[in-house]
């Protein structure tokens, strides 16, 4: 005679929804933890831009400690004025087209988080194994003309990777303080040596 066991399979049922809602409550823990990281991490990066007097402080900053800072993987910033452009990234400072850097800015018209095929130019040779890029315009005022502002993150590493890619509000909003803030720095650092 089979004798259905209705315990087992009660308590098999019980331990898998117990899996389920763990999974459920570690996934929602990191990701509150993630939106403080990220504003933390934000704060601690704008701090060293008050103090910065010339461009190629903030450039320095921005290439070299913002990656470290952010828990993104790299970073450049693009910059047009007139017919000249330039770009800085962990790869170095290259010379490149303004109407490039204004394409760029142009294609994104507030804070965009995006997944990439392939290499991202934006970030030069530093460029070639970004998965997901954040791509934050620079209001610049007249006459410094424009800028983009790049984070990437490699293989899903950093926090760019835990964002909701069609348009997490709180995130949008945390990196577009992160651009007021380097907007402004760099409108009154250029605007010291006219």
């Amino acid at each position: 005679m089979n004798v259905i066991s209705f315990e087992s399979h009660a308590r098999r049922h019980l331990t898998q929804r117990a899996a389920r809602a763990e999974r459920a409550s570690a996934a929602l823990a990191h990701y509150v933890a993630g939106e403080h990281g990220l504003r933390s991490a934000v704060e601690q990066a704008s701090l060293p831009l008050m103090t910065a007097t010339r461009l190629p402080q903030i450039v320095g900053t921005v290439v070299a400690d913002w990656p470290r800072t952010l828990g993104v993987d790299t970073a450049a910033l693009a910059l047009a004025a007139h017919d000249e452009g330039m770009r800085a990234s962990t790869s170095g400072v290259a010379r490149i087209a303004a109407k490039r850097i204004r394409a760029w800015h142009d294609n994104a018209p507030g804070v965009t988080i995006r997944r990439v095929d392939g290499a991202e130019s934006l970030f030069g040779e530093a460029g070639h194994d970004v998965d997901i890029v954040a791509i934050l315009p620079l209001a610049l005022p007249e006459p410094l003309g424009c800028g983009v502002l790049a984070l990437g993150d490699r293989h899903g590493n950093a926090v760019l990777a835990d964002r909701d890619l069609d348009g997490d509000v709180d995130v949008a909003e945390t990196l577009g303080f992160l651009s007021g803030v380097l907007s402004r720095r760099i409108a009154a650092c250029m605007m010291q040596t006219f």
